[in-house]
């Protein structure tokens, strides 16, 4: 009896060790202990206002937690790195130790009057921040940095320059400095597009150099040309009546003027020969003087030149110096005594050109012509229209009174208006006139007539814009 009481005494214990055991295994199992306190494992949201390491460790067992505060209590970057790396789906706010101090890990903005290199990695910790000021701070360089590590920061400085206070997001500034300080700065400065520099520079090379540094901001600057302020973005200068040796000094300046396009220098005293050189080492820049045209002085940059419109008579050798005039659209020589006309070659935009009744005998100048559409030279001694072959662009051309060939005229399909009447008794035969309207089928060929301008030669094509441009009535139509 005694035996089976003893018996049941130990199965009576194992059964309650047993139940100890398993309750203690399935609390472990469905709690965890932190600070004295007990949490389910379960729990998705939990706050702490102190935790040890090894309180900080048991967190990670909590793999359903969706949001862990943490914020009273002291963590380094370090312990956070770990939480994190083992809680990957929790938000977890912390102060993060920063600068001294610790910020609340959820902030949206930052002050800050400094910043080191140990301090930008640290912004990182901060998931919800959007801005960062830093008005007061120095720290450029670093500013920089950040601005590269953390382009989706909205960043605000100021940098002191020439007595003001700029905004890292200025764009267009004017600045009383030299330009080794603007270049300094600007790097610091990073979306400013337009500068303009109140003070000129001493030395305009380095505003070269500043433009190459900084290809996508212009510069407005002043430089001094032969005694004159010039702006850089300057198209036009005038140099007008300022007494020069040479044009070294001017040439040297050309450098810092990209949008140069005309320089006035009549009355400077340079030759012809030498501006002619001037020109043609400066392809993009005009330059013009005053040439004399026989006793009649004339700017080179004339677009149109007719003498008799100024009761004025020029002869061949006073038109030499029409090889000048290199911006003539239009020119009326008629009824001058010229027997030749080379300096038409130099004239590349010429449309207009009127060499009628004169003693000319060779059109062979006007062969690079390649914008001229109304041509008069009769009653002249040309006999050879060949070199008008090459003037595709000529639309109206009167030949009258002239006896050439007629072959070359054939090929000139471009032609629209062709008027070649000759004295009586010399008209071309029938045969040759219907050959040549046979050649020329969009052209109106006219050939029946006397008088050099009859038949309507000037009722149309660009008879009236040609008279226009000379500023001059029109002609009876004859």
């Amino acid at each position: 009896m005694k035996k089976r009481t003893i018996l049941i005494i130990a199965v009576v214990i194992a059964a309650l060790l047993i139940g100890v055991i398993g309750a203690l295994v399935h609390d472990r199992n469905t709690y965890i202990t932190i600070g004295g306190q007990r949490y389910p494992r379960s729990t998705e949201a939990l706050s702490l206002t102190a935790a040890s390491e090894e309180e900080l460790g048991q967190l990670t067992e909590l793999q359903n937690l969706k949001r862990l505060d943490l914020r009273k209590s002291q963590l380094t970057t370090a312990q956070f790195d770990t939480l994190r790396a083992a809680l990957p789906e929790c938000e977890i706010l912390w102060k993060v130790p920063f600068q001294g101090g610790s910020v609340s890990s959820d902030t949206t903005k930052l002050n800050i009057t400094s910043l080191s290199a140990e301090d930008i990695p640290l912004l990182d910790y901060f998931p919800d921040l959007t801005k960062v000021n830093a008005r007061g701070c120095a720290d450029y360089d670093q500013l920089l940095a950040l601005a590269e590590a953390r382009p989706d920061l909205e960043l605000y400085y100021t940098l002191s320059l020439g007595g003001e206070f700029w905004p890292n997001s200025t764009t267009v500034m004017t600045v009383d400095i030299t330009p080794a300080e603007l270049e300094a700065a600007l790097k610091y400065l990073p979306n400013v597009t337009s500068v303009t520099l109140s003070r000129m520079p001493e030395n305009p090379e380095e505003m070269l150099a500043l433009q190459e540094s900084y290809p996508g901001i212009e510069f407005f600057w002043q430089l001094e040309v032969c005694g004159v302020t010039v702006d850089n973005t300057a198209t036009e200068i005038d140099l007008s009546n300022i007494p020069m040796e040479d044009t070294q000094e001017l040439e040297s300046k050309l450098q810092y003027l990209p949008n140069l396009t005309k320089v006035d220098m009549c009355g400077c005293g340079i030759s012809n020969e030498e501006m002619e050189a001037l020109n043609d080492r400066h392809e993009d820049t005009l330059f013009v003087w005053i040439v004399n045209i026989g006793p009649y002085p004339v700017r080179t940059d004339i677009t149109y030149y007719i003498p008799v419109k100024y009761q004025q008579r020029v002869g061949n050798e006073d038109c030499k110096n029409l090889r000048y005039c290199t911006e003539l659209v239009a020119l009326d020589l008629g009824h001058m005594p010229i027997v030749s006309c080379e300096f038409v070659s130099y004239m590349p935009h010429l449309k207009y050109l009127i060499l009628a009744d004169t003693s000319l005998m060779s059109i062979e100048p006007l062969a690079d012509l390649k914008e001229l559409v109304f041509l008069e030279i009769f009653l002249t001694y040309v006999t050879d229209y060949s070199p008008l072959l090459t003037v595709t662009s000529l639309e109206d051309l009167n030949i009258s009174h002239t006896h050439g060939d007629l072959e070359p005229l054939t090929q000139m399909t471009w032609l629209k208006r062709l008027w070649w009447g000759a004295n009586p008794g010399e008209q071309l035969s029938r045969k040759d006139t219907a050959y040549l309207q046979e050649c020329l089928p969009d052209t109106t060929v006219v050939t029946d007539f006397c008088y050099s301008t009859g038949r309507g030669w000037r009722q149309g094509g660009h008879y009236y814009d040609m008279r226009d441009y000379f500023g001059m009535w029109y002609m009876d139509q004859g």
